[in-house]
């Protein structure tokens, strides 16, 4: 005996505060919600989306798609502190990098923005473009630091410099072992100061010279 598939049909309604909310609730759409038939239809900047398939299906659809507009509305909306909502889940997706969520905050600090670090989530008053932009960074620094710094709090730190002062990380890292700043022991590195100091020293530091030595300003 067969069990019977029932198809169901669900529309949902969303008032978006102007067009480029519109415009990117519909981008968002396309890409997050995939595996089930919908249809979008606008009428100023009311949308309505239509989903149609296997009720466990829609269900997970819709609840998707609820998802997707909470989201727009969190990160292009200040709250009563002036601060944007970015759930880590989302920036994750959105570049495809799993950076720190600690790393991620401190370099935004680092940057002149307040942040608020919550669970699964931070506020800040950074837009969306430069929390992109931060976490890209963050996930190039990581991959370069990751073939030479085999300890995760230190390859973090490393990280961290490199995407703020745009010095390699392995420069950066051999800077730390010939200053005693960061020392190896039984195979594996440590830190030999408090992060922050030892990120207050590396931001002071600059490029020069062809190949690419490291002096303190």
């Amino acid at each position: 005996m067969f069990s019977r598939r029932v198809v169901e049909k669900r529309m949902l309604t969303f008032s978006c505060r102007d067009s480029d909310e519109l415009i990117r609730f519909l981008g968002e759409l396309k890409k997050r919600v995939h595996g089930v038939n919908f249809t979008v239809q606008t009428r100023g900047t009311v949308v309505k989306v239509k989903v149609y398939g296997v009720r466990d299906t829609v269900k997970r659809a819709a609840a998707k798609i609820r998802e997707t507009f909470k989201i727009i509305r969190l990160t292009t909306t200040r709250d009563s502190e002036g601060l944007y909502t970015y759930p880590y889940n989302y920036v994750v997706e959105k570049t495809g990098v799993t950076a720190p969520l600690t790393s991620i905050v401190e370099v935004l600090r680092r940057r002149g923005y307040r942040v608020v670090e919550g669970k699964g989530l931070f506020k800040t008053d950074a837009p969306l473009e430069e929390v992109i932009e931060v976490v890209e960074g963050l996930g190039e620094a990581l991959e370069e630091a990751r073939w030479i710094v085999p300890t995760r709090n230190v390859r973090n730190l490393i990280a961290i410099a490199s995407c703020l002062t745009g010095i390699p990380s392995i420069e950066l890292f051999e800077y730390c072992l010939r200053e005693g700043l960061v020392r190896e022991r039984m195979g594996r590195y440590e830190i030999c100061k408090p992060p922050d100091k030892i990120l207050d020293e590396l931001l002071r530091l600059r490029r020069e010279g062809y190949g690419g030595e490291l002096e303190k300003d």
